[in-house]
């Protein structure tokens, strides 16, 4: 829910860092130490000293965020390639295990290199080269990738762009990187280079290169090695200091009464009802509650739009006031040139993009199965010149989309009740828009914190395959098999629901039956993930009839070994191991109660196990890691 903390979307880094701190020290599983380019990195706590200075040295500024006044940043430069210099953090404790994340951009394009991190601990010494000059990052030690252990941003991504970099180091010598969160690591390698230091560094050492880096935070963890998902999550506040794109109604005053302001816009009859209530069961949450008794009643709240982009995104979070009216709100966008207007129909639960083609009643869209457009939803509207998109809870597949025809002379948007055909009743919690381009969710500036609480959970609350619930959901499942009619070749649609409504949904569906469907969740944060899959199974023909308690395997997920035990027969069945696409890999028949098999052979990925008896056909989805 979001936090009434509106007039400033980005707190200053400084003060929060207090809490953060004070935080911190009562947490037991709070393991980073911080800077946050609030002060000199020797003004820190815990505190940094100047290391390597050569030549003329390495200037060290602190300065503001072009894109955030609000947050400052760290500026190192080399100006010649024989200048040194970096800080470093010594540790006093033997650390064989560091776990270092910061968040860095290139300041300007003269320098061949943006930054050098330095990881000495653990008896083992390994540099991260940030290289400018060709786009490439580089482990200098690390043997893992040839002559020049050079790699590439994923994405065709460049080193001048913020992004976030993981290093982990064990004491073996094993080197991770990681890039802007990802699980799963950019590169791996092994450095042989010893050292008796303990200690991290950045800035300088090389004398080959010079360096130009903006800073925006470095914390590190002596706990041990922590992939992202591991180990205590980044602090929150280090992760909103994206570009405020956004701009905000946050239903807290009337649209009137707040910047930026909107007007009221096409009153006719008896207008409208407009109030500001609490939020049931939210006393700290206000929305608008906007109604219109009679057709003939209108009432709509405008604002303004820019004249001179390509593209807008509006999102809003909205949902009926009552079940009487007929329609739940309009949405009308008149931008560039081309307008088009969202319906959000209760009476039918469908949506309507009236301008676009096909538009009219022939574009009304049905909601997805299991939403309820009476209830909450976040609705997303894009618009790229005559192309107009409709994403449902930031899914990031849009459920709709149509090309108006219909010109303007007006740049605005307005929300309420246009039309003499329909009432209105909705309550609106917030909506905000975004005027630099048409993003889909996952595109564009982060939704900003205060309508939408950053968080890390990527599960989902509720999985359906084909309107149905599967069986037995739990969230913290990810693995679920559907037993569909034999004979059956087309499996169902899957439909995920998401935990938290910051998170996104990729769904990629089976298509064959047998088949698998994976839904991967992305968190609000932007890179902690969790994969579902749902594996479609047709029923076996015959007197077998499928049981869902003949057996059990553990421990499931596996890598090695397995056990598999029957419950309540004696050793009459069989086992098999099948692919994904029904080739048999494995066949043995039960000789006890309980079967140990080995699967260290198997490739990583999704299995079929079934046990088959006079009494049963049953089968398990197995997952080998």
């Amino acid at each position: 829910m979001k936090r009434k903390i509106y007039n400033s979307v980005l707190l200053r880094k400084g003060a929060i860092m207090l809490f953060a701190l004070v935080f911190f020290s009562v947490c037991a599983r709070a393991q980073w130490q911080i800077y946050n380019a609030s002060v000199l990195p020797g003004d820190n706590n815990p505190v940094f000293i100047t290391s390597g200075l050569a030549g003329a040295g390495m200037v060290t500024s602190l300065v503001a965020d072009p894109l955030i006044p609000q947050n400052g940043l760290l500026e190192l430069l080399t100006v010649a390639i024989a200048d040194n210099g970096t800080w470093r953090r010594s540790f006093t404790d033997p650390t064989p295990n560091l776990t270092v994340a910061m968040r860095v951009r290139s300041a300007n394009d003269n320098a061949l290199r943006v930054l050098e991190l330095d990881l000495d601990n653990g008896g083992f010494r390994e540099r991260l080269y940030i290289n400018q000059a060709d786009n490439k990052l580089r482990l200098q030690h690390s043997t893992a990738f040839g002559a020049t252990n050079e790699f590439n941003l994923p994405n065709n991504g460049s080193v001048k762009d913020w992004h976030i970099y993981r290093i982990t180091k064990d004491g073996s010598g094993n080197v991770r990187l990681y890039i802007d969160e990802n699980p799963a690591p950019l590169a791996s390698g092994q450095t042989t280079t010893t050292s008796t230091n303990n200690y991290f560094r950045f800035g300088d050492t090389n004398g080959s290169h010079n360096i130009s880096a903006l800073i925006d935070w470095i914390i590190w963890d002596q706990s041990g090695v922590y992939a992202p998902g591991q180990g205590t999550p980044i602090p929150a506040n280090l992760l909103i200091n994206v570009p405020a794109n956004w701009r905000m109604y946050d239903g807290s005053l009337l649209p009137g009464a707040q910047t930026p302001t909107f007007t009221t816009s096409n009153v006719a009859g008896n207008g409208g009802t407009n109030n500001i209530m609490t939020e049931p069961g939210v006393p700290t949450n206000k929305l608008l509650e906007v109604i219109t008794i009679a057709n003939a009643d209108n009432f709509m709240w405008s604002t303004p739009l820019q004249t001179a982009t390509t593209g807008v995104t509006i999102l809003m979070r909205v949902k009926a006031a009552n079940d009487v009216a007929r329609r739940v709100l309009e949405l009308d966008l008149n931008h560039n040139g081309i307008r088009e207007r969202l319906y959000i129909n209760r009476e039918n639960n469908r949506i309507r993009l009236n301008e676009g083609i096909p538009g009219g009643d022939a574009g009304e869209i049905p909601a997805p199965v299991g939403v309820n457009l009476s209830d909450w939803n976040i609705y997303r509207l894009t618009k790229s010149g005559a192309i107009t998109r409709i994403y449902l809870n930031e899914t990031d597949t849009p459920i709709g989309q149509g090309t108006s025809t219909t010109t303007t002379t007006q740049q605005y948007f307005r929300i309420g009740d246009g039309n003499s055909s329909h009432n209105i009743a909705a309550l609106i919690d917030w909506i905000i828009w975004d005027e630099t381009g048409a993003y889909a969710p996952g595109q564009g500036s982060l939704v900003p914190s205060p309508v939408i609480t950053p968080s890390w959970d990527a599960t989902l609350s509720n999985l359906r395959a084909g309107g149905t619930p599967v069986a037995n959901f739990n969230p913290d499942v990810t693995s679920y098999e559907v037993i569909l009619p034999a004979g059956t070749t087309t499996p169902t649609v899957v439909i995920p629901t998401t935990s938290n409504q910051g998170a996104t949904a990729k769904i990629t569906q089976a298509t064959t039956v047998p088949g698998t469907a994976t839904v991967v969740v992305t968190a609000f944060n932007g890179f902690t993930t969790r994969t579902y899959t749902v594996a479609f199974i047709a029923n076996p023909t015959g007197n077998i009839t499928p049981d869902a308690h003949g057996f059990k395997i553990y421990p499931n997920p596996a890598n090695t070994l397995i056990n598999v035990q029957t419950l309540g027969e004696g050793t009459n069945g069989y086992i098999e191991i099948l692919g994904m696409t029904g080739q048999l890999l494995f066949k043995k028949q039960m000789e006890s109660q309980s079967e140990t098999i080995d699967i260290s052979k198997f490739a990583r990925g999704m299995y079929l196990l079934k046990y088959t008896s006079e009494q049963h056909r049953t089968s398990r989805l197995l997952m080998k890691y």
